[in-house]
């Protein structure tokens, strides 16, 4: 996994092995070395096992869209068809490996109409339509991320509303298991287009919005994010009655955090209230306060530094920690720092390094934490093959 993270020179005298068996006197020379280094591995027909085959593919993917509009036309279309290769079903490859296979495009493609990113996108739909299980899933948020990214062509937008049409047909039509995902793969394409300077979509925000009041409970708390990352503001009503309403804790803090995403500065209120309940569940604390420090406020830390004079379950003394860390203010610094020291209650260690995190965060304040270039574009399926039911605490790690 660590190789995708360290991009070497592209070198005007080297070509890349496409067949996994050729001679390498330096695998570290080159960008062209890399890619036929790791290619060996998901190609060659040795026993590698099926997770190095899986993250060679991840690898792979992110040395491609670290500098996706730099990347050699010829090494890029050998790629996508390795790729494509081991999508056909002839392939026979493990369900891990397709699965990568699918993510990793989603890092490579962009939106424009060249021959490659159009071979993407369509090896994309049609795991989308009939892939198993993640594979459609993950298709999905892998179609978004290409047509969000502008390509190099005449066209460098020529496939993101065709892609746009698909996923909302995918939220309109999907089966209970797809539509969750069917709406975050919309929201991730509009707020990435925003960062991107495209105009938003309105009937991306109306169909999220109509699908959230008839959503099943287990499906709100994803639509309700969708319409957080498509920036859907004037969504605003809608999300609070999520907010106020729901009575599954996930899906209230995935409202709460939507809220912060789309800019909603006049919910701060009711953030406020939800968050500092007596009984307010520790996601719905957490992301309150991720929310609240989007937002830009800061009224709420003086009644969460207050929070520790009261008895709480060590659970909720976590969520309290981070939502102090999230929302940003110094004036929480000293009240860590005591929780830290301090020898009268003997807090547990876990609550002692929790305080820790959240002091680093407060004192040295970056957009994005340090464990990002890990946690971007990482496997998480791949991950938890190797350590079964182990996604949960990486993602709590990496957020």
């Amino acid at each position: 996994m660590g190789l995708g993270l360290v991009p070497l020179p592209v070198e005007t005298d080297s070509s890349v092995c496409y067949c996994g068996e050729c001679a390498r006197e330096n695998p570290n020379g080159s960008f062209q070395a890399q890619v036929s280094f790791l290619l060996e591995h998901v190609i060659a027909d040795r026993d590698y096992d099926p997770l190095a085959r899986a993250e060679a593919i991840t690898a792979l993917g992110r040395l491609v869209g670290a500098r996706y509009n730099t990347v050699p036309n010829d090494i890029k279309r050998g790629i996508v068809g390795t790729l494509h290769r081991v999508l056909d079903e002839r392939s026979r490859q493990t369900q891990v490996v397709r699965e990568s296979a699918i993510l990793a495009f989603g890092l490579i493609g962009d939106a424009d109409a060249s021959h490659e990113d159009s071979w993407v996108r369509w090896s994309l739909r049609r795991a989308a339509r009939s892939g198993k299980d993640f594979e459609r899933r993950f298709a999905l948020i892998s179609l978004a991320l290409t047509a969000s990214r502008a390509g190099q062509g005449t066209e460098p937008w020529a496939a993101t509303d065709e892609v746009r049409a698909e996923l909302l047909q995918h939220l309109a039509q999907g089966l209970g298991g797809v539509r969750p995902w069917a709406a975050l793969s919309l929201g991730v394409l509009e707020h990435d287009l925003r960062r991107a300077g495209q105009a938003p979509s309105v009937s991306v925000n109306t169909a999220l919005e109509a699908q959230l009041r008839r959503a099943r409970r287990s499906e709100r708390g994803a639509i309700a994010l969708a319409l957080g990352l498509a920036g859907a503001s004037e969504r605003a009503a809608t999300l609070n009655d999520v907010l106020e309403h729901e009575r599954d804790p996930a899906a209230q803090s995935y409202a709460a955090l939507a809220l912060g995403l789309a800019g909603v500065g006049d919910a701060k209120g009711a953030l406020d209230e939800v968050m500092l309940a007596d009984e307010a569940h520790p996601l719905l604390r957490l992301r309150s306060g991720i929310a609240l420090g989007l937002l830009g406020s800061q009224e709420v830390v003086p009644r969460l530094v207050d929070s520790f004079a009261q008895p709480m379950t060590e659970v909720h003394l976590h969520a309290t920690i981070a939502s102090l860390a999230q929302v940003g203010d110094p004036r929480a610094i000293d009240p860590l720092a005591a929780l830290v020291v301090d020898t009268t209650k003997s807090p547990p260690d876990r609550v002692r390094e929790e305080a820790l995190r959240a002091l680093g965060r407060l004192v040295e304040p970056r957009t994005l934490a340090w464990r990002s270039a890990l946690a971007n574009g990482a496997n998480y399926r791949a991950l938890d093959r190797e350590t079964p039911g182990n996604v949960g605490s990486v993602l709590l790690e990496v957020r």
